[in-house]
């Protein structure tokens, strides 16, 4: 059960198998898909398919429901937005589907929550990829408490509009870390503090704030002002998120 801030691009987890019983077959079918490949077994001995078929939603639904015994999200889910479910072979009475789920995109939307994309593969027992589908879901962040000093309680917030990290101390701006846009890069330019706050370790915490948001959203930085470039220029923790020809720099 992990907050959004805990979640990763490409952590996977197995699905446990899901027995698709013919008597729940039928019972979803006559009430949610009353089609007579789903509920007339002569009928559908004439289709090309045989035999009765299981009910696309309710196959998802048989491992969705065994997807939730490992979930990523618990306790820390919000909402769900949205389901994208793709059929690719037939489901059958007494198939066992098993699968993986994995966390295929994620986007913070505030400093409270993030949007998280989960990706899921089923196979029948033969190993054949039967369904996929896509799940959008609002995850709760983990809140981090601003660190109180002498002149009060001093917050660090991001603010994606305003391309910008800033620090406040009672309301009151007292330092900001400003970067530009350009495709999948973040240029940061400029990082101030106001001389009153200077040596409580304030400029860093802008940075870093910056930083933690570009790792959620796999983008790299340019630290082109001469604080940021000095404190993460050649620095082995910030290898991942460094623009490539600025690690060695």
């Amino acid at each position: 059960m992990m907050y959004f801030d805990d979640l990763k691009i490409g952590m996977t987890t197995d699905i446990e198998p899901a027995l698709i019983k013919k008597e729940k077959m039928l019972s979803f079918a006559n009430d949610y898909d009353n089609v007579p490949l789903h509920t007339d077994e002569e009928y559908a001995k004439t289709t090309v398919f045989g035999k009765l078929i299981a009910p696309g939603v309710m196959s998802f639904l048989e491992v969705w429901a065994k997807y939730l015994e490992v979930d990523f999200f618990g306790e820390q889910l919000l909402a769900g937005k949205s389901t994208k479910i793709e059929w690719l072979k037939p489901v059958f009475a007494d198939d066992i589907l098993t699968g993986k789920a994995t966390v295929t995109r994620l986007q913070k939307r505030s400093e409270k929550n993030g949007l998280a994309e989960v990706s899921i593969d089923a196979y029948n027992q033969n190993g054949e990829l039967v369904l996929t589908a896509v799940t959008e879901a609002i995850v709760k962040c983990r809140m981090i408490k601003a660190e109180p000093d002498s002149n009060g309680c001093i917050s660090i917030e991001f603010e994606e509009s305003n391309c910008r990290s800033v620090a406040q101390d009672n309301g009151n701006v007292i330092g900001e870390c400003d970067f530009t846009v350009t495709g999948s890069t973040w240029t940061i330019t400029h990082t101030g503090v106001d001389p009153a706050y200077g040596g409580k370790g304030i400029a860093k915490r802008l940075v870093n704030r910056i930083i933690e948001e570009a790792r959620v959203r796999q983008i790299k930085i340019i630290p082109l002002c001469s604080y940021a470039e000095k404190m993460m220029t050649g620095k082995e923790e910030y290898k991942d998120v460094l623009e490539n020809n600025r690690q060695n720099k």
